[in-house]
């Protein structure tokens, strides 16, 4: 696991980075996805919600893609992102956690986002995802997962 800490005075074992345009927003780097499953499991727990829904966003092909190289690697980054929340589903279900889930793909990004949504939530969490990746400053970054949470809640984006 990987973290990035804000300029200043280094606190001790803190795995957490609050950029400057946020600093209500916190987010954790990891290199790989698998090391991603328990984290965010557990920032959806505390979230205290019995039930969630979980807004699965997956890129389709896109020939400005920097992270995909050819449709081979577009379907290996969509696979392992699948195996991932099922993975989570199972992980939050034995955690006493409902879990349901939707995909929806995107053309605006390369990027994999799972964004947790309470029961009852209005408005379309799809929207915000380039608008996330954006505010984290994402974009040039070599990491390849990232946890964050978002205004509406605890958000997860992989590239």
């Amino acid at each position: 696991m990987m973290s990035v800490l804000a300029p200043g005075p280094v606190p001790q074992l803190s795995t957490e980075t609050r950029p400057a345009s946020s600093p209500s927003t916190v987010v954790d780097e990891m290199g790989r996805l698998e090391e991603a499953l328990e984290p965010f499991a557990q920032r959806i727990v505390r979230t205290g919600y019995s039930s969630v829904r979980l807004q699965c966003m997956l890129p389709s092909w896109s020939g400005s893609s920097e992270s995909c190289f050819d449709l081979h690697d577009l379907h290996k980054l969509r696979t392992r992102f699948l195996v991932f929340i099922h993975d989570l589903l199972q992980s939050l279900r034995a955690s006493g956690v409902y879990a349901v889930y939707s995909l929806a793909p995107s053309n605006a990004s390369s990027y994999c986002m799972i964004s947790v949504q309470a029961p009852g939530f209005c408005g379309s969490p799809y929207a915000s995802a380039p608008a996330a990746v954006e505010k984290l400053n994402l974009i040039n970054k070599s990491t390849h997962v990232f946890l964050a949470d978002l205004d509406n809640g605890p958000c997860l984006i992989m590239h």
